[in-house]
């Protein structure tokens, strides 16, 4: 909302300061159909509109939210931006010179350059031993008002192949800490379960004439569940033993206990042969969760640490 009222603002800046017309039917007075019909992300940004009858050349002035430029003076019904870093937005006035000098014919318009790369990928949720996962990332700043219409996301095993990439996947940022805009976006890969994934996102903005400009895709991100405890039983009068499933590639595991709310500590490492070990009584009460250490073509990944979502609470009797 705050993104649109800005966008109102800077037209209605330009109307007031200039006194042209809004109107964008054919009436005299207006230029018809000026629009944002391309983009390059950090680079420029153009607009076109129709040829206004008797026409000799066209006034363009930008305006970037504080300043306005110089009148630039154009034969052509386009014009495009050059501009440095990502846009939080442009507003462009188009004025119409006849053979008989200036006119207030007169038409304005917003545009934007490609959006910004998806930054700060996370899953917010995924229980290990789950094919359901919750991703998050940030799509912009909260100081900035210009915010992508959707995604593509695609996914990835870690070794690289194609699982499936998601297209126009819509925006539904919410607001949290110092950025305005977060997007959820909670799938069931059922490839990544007890495996993991790589994931790499790029956002999109669509312009006026339905085309989509798209930012980069970002780096790929890889994340690799926790194992699933599957039991734990008592082994002897002071220890138990703790049972888990088999992460896809793992060369070890590493066992944790809880000590706290939100606080736990390293009490194990086995290797990645092994789903099972005695622990001490005492460990079983708090609760216990388990990581793994995989490697895939070289490369070597551990698990996404959650806490609290890849705990299994279990009691020792």
């Amino acid at each position: 909302m705050k993104g649109i009222k800005r966008v109102i603002c800077i037209i209605l800046a330009l109307a007031f300061t200039f006194g042209f017309s809004t109107n964008s039917r054919a009436d005299e007075g207006a230029i018809t159909n000026l629009k944002q019909t391309g983009a390059v992300n950090g680079k420029s940004i153009t607009w076109t509109w129709d040829k206004y009858p008797g026409a000799v050349s066209y006034d363009v002035i930008i305006y970037d939210g504080s300043t306005y430029s110089d009148p630039v003076q154009t034969t052509a019904n386009s014009y495009t931006l050059n501009v440095s870093g990502l846009s939080k937005g442009y507003a462009i006035l188009v004025k119409v010179n006849t053979a008989l000098g200036a006119t207030n014919i007169s038409g304005t318009a917003v545009g934007y350059t490609a959006p910004v790369v998806p930054n700060t990928i996370t899953v917010w949720e995924w229980i290990a031993g789950s094919a359901s996962v919750d991703l998050r990332w940030y799509g912009v700043k909260a100081d900035s008002y210009y915010v992508p219409d959707g995604y593509d996301v695609k996914i990835t095993t870690l070794a690289g192949k194609k699982i499936k990439t998601y297209k126009n996947v819509k925006s539904n940022c919410s607001s949290y800490g110092e950025y305005k805009y977060v997007q959820s976006f909670k799938k069931t890969i059922k490839k990544a379960k007890n495996a993991g994934f790589k994931v790499s996102i790029r956002s999109y903005k669509t312009l006026d004439n339905g085309k989509k400009v798209y930012s980069k895709w970002s780096k790929a991100k890889a994340f690799v569940p926790g194992a699933k405890i599957k039991k734990g039983e008592a082994a002897s009068a002071s220890t138990g033993r703790l049972y888990w499933n088999k992460v896809k590639n793992a060369q070890s595991y590493t066992i944790y206990r809880m000590t706290g709310t939100d606080t736990y500590k390293k009490v194990k490492k086995v290797s990645g042969s092994t789903l099972s070990t005695e622990l001490p009584k005492s460990y079983f009460y708090n609760g216990l969760f388990v990581t793994a250490d995989v490697k895939v073509k070289g490369k070597k990944y551990k698990s996404t640490v959650l806490k609290q979502v890849n705990i299994k609470y279990i009691k020792y009797h």
